[in-house]
């Protein structure tokens, strides 16, 4: 596409998917434990602290062919479904990453809706909206995947 302002990248393929209408926002969220136990003996209680919730992303984007001429919605449907399609070799779905300005989140499809929009007189859509959630992929101790 020609205004490209962000992609997502299947890491087996090295194929992309480039996208040029900005998502309103996208939504980082990690989640943490933390248990607050009375201890006796103690006028203090003992606090516990549990990590390791995955980091998730969610966000929607839009590929509109109103807005963009090079949009092919069908392509758009094709790449992403190619990053849930479970690999014979490696037993998984492909690693994937989503690249926007400075910002990049490198994961796992966790869930994707996918909903039509205004179609043309042919019955071909023209406008494809994808809600996406990855699971960040785990990082060894040197930070590499």
């Amino acid at each position: 596409m020609e205004n490209s302002i962000g992609k997502i990248i299947n890491c087996d393929t090295k194929a992309e998917l480039d996208f040029s209408l900005a998502p309103v926002d996208f939504h980082v969220e990690q989640s943490f434990e933390l248990n607050i136990e009375p201890c006796l003996a103690s006028a203090l209680p003992v606090v516990s602290f549990h990590g390791g919730g995955s980091k998730t992303l969610s966000t929607v984007l839009i590929f509109d062919r109103d807005a963009d001429d090079s949009v092919d919605v069908q392509k758009v449907q094709s790449f992403i479904h190619s990053l849930g399609k479970v690999s014979i070799e490696t037993k998984s779905i492909p690693l994937s990453l989503f690249k926007m300005g400075e910002f990049t989140f490198k994961g796992y499809l966790g869930r994707i809706a996918t909903t039509f929009g205004r179609f043309s007189a042919t019955g071909q859509a023209r406008q494809l909206r994808l809600e996406i959630n990855m699971i960040a992929a785990e990082e060894d101790e040197n930070g590499q995947k």
